[in-house]
Protein backbone atom coordinates (compact mmCIF):
# COMPACT_ATOMS: atom_id res chain seq x y z
CA UNK A 1 0.00 0.00 0.00
CA UNK A 2 2.81 2.71 0.77
CA UNK A 3 4.21 1.98 -2.85
CA UNK A 4 1.29 3.37 -4.27
CA UNK A 5 1.29 6.49 -2.66
CA UNK A 6 4.71 9.28 -2.58
CA UNK A 7 4.33 9.65 1.80
CA UNK A 8 4.64 13.38 0.91
CA UNK A 9 1.17 13.83 -1.02
CA UNK A 10 -0.71 12.00 1.94
CA UNK A 11 -2.89 13.45 4.07
CA UNK A 12 -2.38 12.86 8.01
CA UNK A 13 -5.61 10.78 7.91
CA UNK A 14 -4.42 8.53 5.12
CA UNK A 15 -1.23 8.01 6.69
CA UNK A 16 -2.12 7.25 9.41
CA UNK A 17 -4.98 4.43 8.15
CA UNK A 18 -1.93 3.24 6.45
CA UNK A 19 0.37 2.87 9.10
CA UNK A 20 -1.78 0.94 10.77
CA UNK A 21 -3.16 -1.48 8.08
CA UNK A 22 0.26 -2.14 7.28
CA UNK A 23 0.77 -2.81 11.68
CA UNK A 24 -2.10 -5.42 11.15
CA UNK A 25 -0.74 -6.90 8.26
CA UNK A 26 2.84 -7.71 10.40
CA UNK A 27 1.43 -8.38 13.30
CA UNK A 28 -1.38 -11.15 11.29
CA UNK A 29 -0.29 -14.79 12.24
CA UNK A 30 -0.31 -17.13 9.49
CA UNK A 31 -2.75 -19.32 11.46
CA UNK A 32 -5.02 -17.01 11.95
CA UNK A 33 -6.27 -16.12 8.05
CA UNK A 34 -9.41 -14.51 9.38
CA UNK A 35 -7.24 -11.48 11.14
CA UNK A 36 -5.66 -10.55 7.53
CA UNK A 37 -8.98 -10.40 5.87
CA UNK A 38 -10.55 -7.42 4.16
CA UNK A 39 -13.12 -6.76 6.49
CA UNK A 40 -10.51 -6.83 9.58
CA UNK A 41 -8.20 -4.45 7.87
CA UNK A 42 -11.93 -2.28 7.01
CA UNK A 43 -12.70 -2.21 10.57
CA UNK A 44 -8.61 -1.08 11.63
CA UNK A 45 -8.99 1.30 9.05
CA UNK A 46 -12.33 2.79 9.82
CA UNK A 47 -10.86 3.37 13.63
CA UNK A 48 -7.73 5.21 12.50
CA UNK A 49 -9.34 7.00 10.35
CA UNK A 50 -12.50 8.16 13.51
CA UNK A 51 -9.14 8.60 15.72
CA UNK A 52 -7.41 10.72 13.45
CA UNK A 53 -10.13 13.07 12.29
CA UNK A 54 -10.91 13.96 15.22
CA UNK A 55 -7.59 14.78 16.23
CA UNK A 56 -7.13 16.82 13.11
CA UNK A 57 -10.55 18.80 13.98
CA UNK A 58 -9.71 19.47 17.58
CA UNK A 59 -12.50 16.79 18.68
CA UNK A 60 -16.42 17.36 17.73
CA UNK A 61 -18.71 19.04 20.30
CA UNK A 62 -19.96 15.22 20.73
CA UNK A 63 -17.24 14.11 21.77
CA UNK A 64 -15.78 17.05 23.83
CA UNK A 65 -19.35 17.06 25.70
CA UNK A 66 -18.95 13.27 26.91
CA UNK A 67 -18.05 13.28 30.66
CA UNK A 68 -16.94 10.84 32.67
CA UNK A 69 -19.18 9.11 35.29
CA UNK A 70 -19.11 6.80 38.31
CA UNK A 71 -21.82 4.83 40.29
CA UNK A 72 -22.47 4.72 43.64
CA UNK A 73 -25.22 3.68 45.93
CA UNK A 74 -28.64 5.18 45.05
CA UNK A 75 -28.71 9.35 46.93
CA UNK A 76 -31.87 9.66 49.16
CA UNK A 77 -32.39 12.97 48.27
CA UNK A 78 -32.31 12.50 44.45
CA UNK A 79 -33.33 15.97 43.23
CA UNK A 80 -35.97 16.61 40.95
CA UNK A 81 -36.24 14.48 37.28
CA UNK A 82 -35.72 16.03 34.11
CA UNK A 83 -36.16 12.67 31.86
CA UNK A 84 -36.70 9.40 31.51
CA UNK A 85 -35.11 6.55 28.84
CA UNK A 86 -36.44 2.74 29.55
CA UNK A 87 -34.97 -0.08 27.61
CA UNK A 88 -31.28 1.75 27.70
CA UNK A 89 -27.83 0.99 27.98
CA UNK A 90 -26.08 2.43 30.43
CA UNK A 91 -23.50 4.37 28.29
CA UNK A 92 -26.84 4.93 26.09
CA UNK A 93 -27.87 6.45 29.91
CA UNK A 94 -25.04 8.59 29.95
CA UNK A 95 -25.32 9.96 26.58
CA UNK A 96 -28.89 11.46 27.09
CA UNK A 97 -27.76 12.82 30.51
CA UNK A 98 -24.87 14.64 28.59
CA UNK A 99 -27.03 16.20 25.96
CA UNK A 100 -29.46 17.50 28.15
CA UNK A 101 -28.18 20.37 30.22
CA UNK A 102 -29.58 19.90 33.05
CA UNK A 103 -29.13 16.52 34.00
CA UNK A 104 -26.43 16.65 36.31
CA UNK A 105 -26.35 12.84 37.79
CA UNK A 106 -28.72 10.01 37.32
CA UNK A 107 -30.19 6.57 38.51
CA UNK A 108 -29.74 3.29 36.36
CA UNK A 109 -30.95 0.17 36.89
CA UNK A 110 -29.30 -2.54 34.86
CA UNK A 111 -32.08 -5.42 35.32
CA UNK A 112 -34.80 -3.21 34.28
CA UNK A 113 -32.31 -1.07 31.72
CA UNK A 114 -34.08 2.35 32.94
CA UNK A 115 -32.38 5.64 33.21
CA UNK A 116 -33.79 8.41 35.11
CA UNK A 117 -31.73 11.99 34.84
CA UNK A 118 -31.70 14.06 37.83
CA UNK A 119 -30.53 17.55 37.91
CA UNK A 120 -28.89 17.14 41.51
CA UNK A 121 -25.39 18.08 41.96
CA UNK A 122 -24.20 14.72 43.36
CA UNK A 123 -20.71 13.52 45.42
CA UNK A 124 -19.64 10.42 47.13
CA UNK A 125 -20.75 11.88 50.39
CA UNK A 126 -24.19 12.53 49.94
CA UNK A 127 -26.09 10.71 52.03
CA UNK A 128 -27.16 7.49 50.79
CA UNK A 129 -30.92 5.79 50.88
CA UNK A 130 -31.43 3.14 53.27
CA UNK A 131 -30.56 -0.38 52.18
CA UNK A 132 -34.17 -1.00 52.42
CA UNK A 133 -35.68 1.93 49.77
CA UNK A 134 -33.69 1.00 47.21
CA UNK A 135 -33.58 -2.01 44.42
CA UNK A 136 -30.28 -3.92 44.20
CA UNK A 137 -30.02 -3.12 40.15
CA UNK A 138 -30.60 1.12 40.99
CA UNK A 139 -27.31 3.12 41.43
CA UNK A 140 -26.27 6.90 41.23
CA UNK A 141 -24.39 7.91 38.60
CA UNK A 142 -22.14 11.64 38.63
CA UNK A 143 -19.65 13.52 36.69
CA UNK A 144 -16.05 13.57 37.71
CA UNK A 145 -13.20 15.17 35.82
CA UNK A 146 -10.85 12.87 34.25
CA UNK A 147 -8.23 14.00 36.66
CA UNK A 148 -10.48 12.61 40.02
CA UNK A 149 -9.33 10.04 41.91
CA UNK A 150 -12.87 7.98 41.42
CA UNK A 151 -12.95 5.67 44.48
CA UNK A 152 -14.21 2.06 44.04
CA UNK A 153 -18.04 1.82 42.87
CA UNK A 154 -19.81 0.58 45.77
CA UNK A 155 -22.48 -2.84 45.35
CA UNK A 156 -25.06 -4.08 47.50
CA UNK A 157 -23.75 -7.34 49.59
CA UNK A 158 -26.10 -9.43 48.70
CA UNK A 159 -26.10 -11.82 45.59
CA UNK A 160 -28.32 -14.70 45.12
CA UNK A 161 -26.89 -18.29 44.71
CA UNK A 162 -24.22 -20.24 47.34
CA UNK A 163 -23.73 -17.87 50.18
CA UNK A 164 -25.41 -19.42 52.63
CA UNK A 165 -22.70 -22.73 53.92
CA UNK A 166 -26.09 -24.46 55.02
CA UNK A 167 -28.94 -24.62 52.87
CA UNK A 168 -32.01 -25.40 54.45
CA UNK A 169 -34.61 -26.45 51.88
CA UNK A 170 -38.53 -25.00 52.74
CA UNK A 171 -42.06 -25.36 51.30
CA UNK A 172 -43.05 -22.63 50.20
CA UNK A 173 -46.56 -21.08 50.26
CA UNK A 174 -48.80 -18.91 47.26
CA UNK A 175 -50.43 -15.74 48.79
CA UNK A 176 -51.67 -12.62 47.24
CA UNK A 177 -49.33 -10.05 46.35
CA UNK A 178 -48.56 -8.42 49.53
CA UNK A 179 -48.82 -4.91 49.76
CA UNK A 180 -45.22 -4.17 51.73
CA UNK A 181 -42.69 -6.48 50.33
CA UNK A 182 -39.79 -5.38 51.96
CA UNK A 183 -36.44 -4.78 50.41
CA UNK A 184 -35.14 -6.20 46.70
CA UNK A 185 -31.99 -8.07 46.88
CA UNK A 186 -31.88 -9.41 43.99
CA UNK A 187 -34.26 -10.12 40.44
CA UNK A 188 -33.93 -13.07 37.79
CA UNK A 189 -35.95 -13.81 35.01
CA UNK A 190 -36.71 -17.03 32.65
CA UNK A 191 -36.36 -19.12 35.74
CA UNK A 192 -39.62 -21.19 36.79
CA UNK A 193 -40.72 -21.48 39.61
CA UNK A 194 -39.20 -23.89 41.41
CA UNK A 195 -35.60 -22.14 40.44
CA UNK A 196 -36.75 -20.20 42.53
CA UNK A 197 -37.65 -21.46 45.17
CA UNK A 198 -34.24 -22.64 45.79
CA UNK A 199 -31.91 -19.66 44.93
CA UNK A 200 -34.15 -18.10 47.85
CA UNK A 201 -32.98 -20.80 50.15
CA UNK A 202 -29.52 -20.55 49.26
CA UNK A 203 -29.45 -16.63 50.34
CA UNK A 204 -29.65 -15.94 53.27
CA UNK A 205 -31.41 -12.68 53.27
CA UNK A 206 -34.35 -13.96 51.26
CA UNK A 207 -37.43 -14.20 53.40
CA UNK A 208 -39.77 -14.40 50.50
CA UNK A 209 -39.84 -13.70 46.81
CA UNK A 210 -42.76 -12.13 43.96
CA UNK A 211 -43.01 -14.46 41.12
CA UNK A 212 -44.71 -13.72 37.56
CA UNK A 213 -45.98 -17.19 35.81
CA UNK A 214 -46.40 -15.07 32.12
CA UNK A 215 -42.99 -12.81 32.63
CA UNK A 216 -40.79 -15.97 34.52
CA UNK A 217 -39.06 -13.69 36.42
CA UNK A 218 -38.19 -13.78 39.98
CA UNK A 219 -37.91 -10.93 42.73
CA UNK A 220 -36.45 -11.31 45.98
CA UNK A 221 -37.37 -9.76 48.79
CA UNK A 222 -36.08 -9.53 52.59
CA UNK A 223 -39.61 -9.50 54.14
CA UNK A 224 -41.29 -11.74 56.86
CA UNK A 225 -44.74 -11.77 55.28
CA UNK A 226 -47.13 -14.07 56.47
CA UNK A 227 -50.78 -14.76 54.97
CA UNK A 228 -52.01 -12.09 57.53
CA UNK A 229 -50.23 -9.08 55.83
CA UNK A 230 -52.46 -6.73 53.52
CA UNK A 231 -52.63 -7.71 50.33
CA UNK A 232 -51.55 -4.57 47.37
CA UNK A 233 -53.96 -3.49 45.95
CA UNK A 234 -54.41 -3.42 42.60
CA UNK A 235 -52.27 -6.51 42.20
CA UNK A 236 -49.56 -6.34 39.57
CA UNK A 237 -49.83 -8.19 36.58
CA UNK A 238 -50.13 -12.28 37.69
CA UNK A 239 -48.29 -11.32 40.54
CA UNK A 240 -47.81 -13.49 43.74
CA UNK A 241 -46.27 -13.43 46.83
CA UNK A 242 -44.22 -17.12 48.17
CA UNK A 243 -43.56 -17.28 51.60
CA UNK A 244 -41.81 -19.61 53.34
CA UNK A 245 -44.13 -21.87 55.42
CA UNK A 246 -43.44 -22.34 59.26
Amino acid sequence: LARVFEVGSLTPLVTAALVLARQALAACPASSPIRCSGEHLLLQHRQAATSFRLEELGGDDQQSSRRMYVGRNLVEDEGDGVGERFQVTLDECKAACDSTPPCQSFSYGSFSMSCHLKDKEVTMQTLPKHPRDWDWHFKTYFPVDASDTVPPTIDPPIRPGNNSETVHEHHYVERTLVADEGREIYAMSGVTLFECEELCDRTLACHSFAYSVVQKSCYFKDAEVTLADAARVPAYLDFKTYIKRT
